[in-house]
C-alpha cells in the first residue's frame, strides 16, 4: 500500500506540474486526475491556486451525478477524503466504479462561485464546449427539452457568461446545462428550420428565460403542426357588409444573404391554405393581395443560424385583412465557424518566473506562480508583491515603479497595480505564442524599481574664534514623495567646557497621499586659540521656508553670540 500510495502521489504530482496550465475564471484553479486502479477509478483534484474551494459534484460518464461523500476512501494518508476547504497545494481524492468526466468545485469565500473542470488522465475524454457537455439528467442543473412528434427540423440556441450555444434536431430530444456560476440569467430562442412536406410547424414559447440560483430547473419548449392543404378552394364569398381586396406591401430585408421562403397562409375554419409563396437571397419587396375581412398568417423559413422577425405583425401569428399595410421582415444571421479539432499533443511554454529590486539585492520581491506550464496561444495571470519602503535613518530606498524583464518566446502585460498596507502590488498577463509545434522555456523576471532617498545637513561643525556666523545646508530626495517645508532649530547644548550648539532641520514631504516627514541634525563645537570658549547663545535664520520637489536643497544662517575668555590670575574670567 505504501509504494502503491507513493507511486501514485509521485505520477499524480508530475502530471500536476506539467499540467498546471488550467486556469479557470474567478481564480479557481482545480486540476482533476483520474486513473484505473483496484478494479474502478482513482480520482484526485488539486487546487493549484491560491483561492479555497471544497468540490461539490463528480460527474460520471452516462450521466450518473457523486456528491463528494458518496466516493469510496482510497486510504492514502497524502489526500483528503472530506469534502474539507482545500488550500493551495491541497488533495482530495476518492475512488469511483464509473469514468469521472468532470467535476465542479466552488468557491469556499463566495459558494455561488462555481467552476466546471474536465477530467484528464489515462482515458481521454474529449467534449468541445466542457460547461455545456451532456453529462445525463440526474441532477441536473438546467434541464432543457423539446417535444416534437413530427420530426420537425428545430434549433434552440442559449446565451449565457457571454457565451452563445445551440441544439439542432429534429425529433423529441433533451439536453442537461452546466451553468459556470450562480445566479446566471439563460436566454433561450427557439425557432423551426425545417417543416414537414404538407405542414406548418411552430415551437413554444420562442423565447424563455431561465433565471438558475442553484436549484435545479427545467426549461420545455413544444413543436405543433397543422395541415396545409393544396390546392386551396374556391375563393369563400366576401364577409358580410362588403368585400374587395387590400395589398399588403411585403419587405424582405435579407442583409446577411441567406436564402429564405415565404409563404402567405389564409386560415379557414381550423385549416391553413397557402395563396402566396416566393424564395430567395436577397432583399426584395412584393405586393400581395388579400381578402379583406378574412384572416392570414405569415411565415419565413431561413437556414440554420439564422431568425426571422416580422413588423406590426409577428411570424406565424393569424392577422385579419382590413386596410392595407406594409410589412416588413428582417433576416439575421449569426457567424457559425466550427471549432477546429484539438491537436493530439498540446504545446506550450514551461514558464520560470522570479522577483527581484532595482538597484539588485535592497527589497525582496515575491511573485506567484514561480513555474507553471502555458499551453500554446493561452494565458497565465501572476501576481507580485514588493515593500514601498526600505532601510532607515536619514538614506532609504523608496518604491518607484513596477517593469519585467522576458527571456524567451511570449509577450507581457501589466494588468493592475496598487498600494496598501506598507507594500506595492501588481497583476500581469503572460501569453504564450500560438501555434507551437513543440515545448519552449520562458523566464520571466518582475522587477521592482526603488528611488535612493535621503536627507542630509550638511555644515561646520568647528566654530573657530572670531566667527560669529555659520551657514548650514539641507539636501534631500524622497521621490516619488514631493517636499513641501523646511523647518530650522537652533538651540545651545552647553554654555562653556564644552561650548556647543546643535542645528536640526526638518522636511515636511507627500508620498502615496500620505504626511510624512524626516530630520537630520548636527552639532558644533566652538574653539578659541587663546583663553576659554563661553556660550551665550544662538540664533537661526529663516526659521522655516516653503520649498517644492522630489529633491532639492535649502539654506540657513546660524548667529553665534560667543566670546574667548582669558584666565588672568585668580579673579574671574
Amino acid at each position: 500500500m505504501v509504494v502503491l500510495s507513493v507511486i501514485i502521489g509521485v505520477g499524480l504530482y508530475g502530471y500536476w506540474v506539467y499540467a498546471n496550465h488550467v486556469t479557470l475564471e474567478n481564480y479557481l484553479w482545480p486540476i482533476a486526475e483520474v486513473l484505473p486502479w483496484r478494479g474502478e477509478y482513482f480520482l484526485a483534484i488539486v487546487n493549484t491556486g491560491n483561492e479555497p474551494f471544497y468540490v461539490k459534484q463528480i460527474y460520471l460518464k452516462g450521466g450518473t451525478v457523486l456528491t463528494p461523500n458518496q466516493a469510496t476512501n482510497p486510504n492514502l494518508n497524502w489526500c483528503s477524503v472530506s469534502n474539507t476547504e482545500l488550500m493551495h497545494n491541497q488533495w482530495w481524492c476518492g475512488e469511483v466504479n464509473k469514468l469521472p468526466v468532470a467535476v465542479r468545485v466552488c468557491s469556499a469565500l463566495d459558494p455561488s462561485v462555481c467552476v466546471v473542470a474536465p477530467v484528464h488522465g489515462w482515458v481521454t475524454v474529449t467534449f468541445s464546449q466542457p460547461t455545456q457537455a451532456v453529462f445525463g439528467i440526474a441532477n441536473c442543473p438546467v434541464l432543457a427539452s423539446v417535444s416534437d412528434s413530427q420530426n420537425t427540423g428545430w434549433e434552440v440556441t442559449w446565451t449565457m457568461a457571454g457565451g452563445s450555444y445551440s441544439v439542432s434536431e429534429s425529433t423529441s430530444y433533451q439536453w442537461c446545462i452546466l451553468p459556470p456560476y450562480y445566479p446566471i440569467t439563460i436566454n433561450f430562442q427557439a425557432g423551426i428550420i425545417q417543416s414537414p412536406s404538407g405542414y406548418r410547424c411552430q415551437i413554444s414559447p420562442s423565447q424563455a428565460q431561465v433565471n438558475y440560483n442553484g436549484t435545479p430547473t427545467t426549461q420545455s419548449f413544444a413543436v405543433t403542426c397543422q395541415q396545409q392543404q393544396q390546392p386551396p378552394p374556391p375563393p369563400p364569398p366576401p364577409p358580410p357588409g362588403g368585400g374587395g381586396s387590400v395589398t399588403m406591401t411585403l419587405v424582405i430585408d435579407d442583409g446577411p444573404g441567406a436564402s429564405w421562403t415565404a409563404k402567405v397562409d389564409q386560415y379557414i375554419s381550423g385549416a391553413y391554405w397557402i395563396v402566396w409563396e416566393q424564395s430567395g437571397s436577397s432583399s426584395n419587396a412584393y405586393s400581395v393581395n388579400l381578402a379583406k375581412g378574412y384572416q392570414y398568417a405569415i411565415s419565413v423559413s431561413v437556414p440554420s443560424g439564422c431568425t426571422a422577425s416580422g413588423s406590426p405583425v409577428a411570424l406565424g401569428s393569424l392577422f385579419t385583412a382590413t386596410n392595407s399595410f406594409t410589412e416588413t421582415v428582417t433576416i439575421t444571421c449569426q457567424p457559425t465557424t466550427p471549432p477546429p479539432p484539438p491537436p493530439p499533443t498540446t504545446y506550450g511554454c514551461l514558464l520560470t518566473v522570479q522577483g527581484q529590486s532595482n538597484p539588485s539585492g535592497i527589497a525582496s520581491v515575491s511573485v506567484s506562480p514561480t513555474s507553471a506550464f502555458v499551453p500554446s496561444g493561452q494565458s497565465q495571470p501572476i501576481g507580485a508583491t514588493a515593500p514601498l519602503s526600505t532601510g532607515n535613518g536619514a538614506d532609504w530606498y523608496e518604491f518607484d515603479h513596477w517593469s519585467y524583464s522576458l527571456s524567451g518566446p511570449g509577450s507581457v502585460s501589466l494588468v493592475s497595480t496598487s498600494t496598501k498596507s506598507g507594500n506595492a502590488f501588481s497583476t500581469w498577463q503572460y501569453m504564450c505564442p500560438s501555434g507551437l509545434t513543440r515545448n519552449v522555456t520562458a523566464t520571466l523576471t518582475i522587477i521592482a524599481n526603488y528611488d535612493h532617498d535621503y536627507i542630509y545637513l550638511s555644515g561646520p561643525t568647528t566654530i573657530s574664534q572670531g566667527t560669529t556666523t555659520a551657514q548650514y545646508t539641507l539636501s534631500w530626495s524622497v521621490a516619488p514623495g514631493s517636499a513641501s517645508q523646511v523647518q530650522w532649530l537652533a538651540s545651545v547644548v552647553s554654555n562653556f567646557a564644552p561650548a556647543e550648539y546643535q542645528v536640526s532641520a526638518t522636511l515636511y514631504y507627500t508620498e502615496y497621499g500620505a504626511s510624512l516627514k524626516g530630520s537630520s541634525s548636527l552639532q558644533a563645537t566652538l574653539s578659541c586659540t587663546s583663553g576659554t570658549p563661553y556660550l551665550s547663545s544662538v540664533s537661526i535664520n529663516p526659521p522655516s521656508q516653503s520649498v517644492s520637489g522630489s529633491s532639492g536643497s535649502a539654506t540657513a544662517t546660524v548667529t553665534i553670540y560667543w566670546q574667548c575668555n582669558v584666565n588672568k590670575g585668580n579673579g574671574p574670567y
